[in-house]
């Protein structure tokens, strides 16, 4: 996923997903509304967020939030997706924002 100029002042952001680790949800060439302000709304399992992680800008559905708010997060097309089961849990200071349209 390749990301465009986070405004972190602005509630929203737009990225262009790159690859395919959430296909068929997100296809490659993609773009997607992101809610920057995420802790507004909150994060449920099923959702899908945008994170940064090792430097890069990630796309996942979230699939567990532990009781210390740490997070599982997997792609969609588990064959092609660097996710949790690569990193492990993330902080939700690695949550950069919630998906809110594709």
């Amino acid at each position: 996923m390749s990301f465009r100029a986070p405004q972190k002042l602005f509630p929203f952001s737009r990225f262009t997903v790159s690859g395919n680790s959430m296909f068929p949800a997100l296809k490659p060439g993609q773009e997607v509304l992101v809610f920057n302000w995420w802790r507004l709304l909150g994060l449920r399992v099923g959702d899908i967020a945008v994170i940064k992680k090792n430097g890069k800008e990630l796309v996942k559905r979230i699939g567990q939030i532990s009781s210390d708010r740490r997070i599982f997060v997997i792609g969609d097309n588990q064959k092609f997706s660097t996710d949790s089961r690569t990193f492990g849990l993330i902080k939700e200071s690695e949550i950069l924002g919630k998906v809110i349209w594709y």
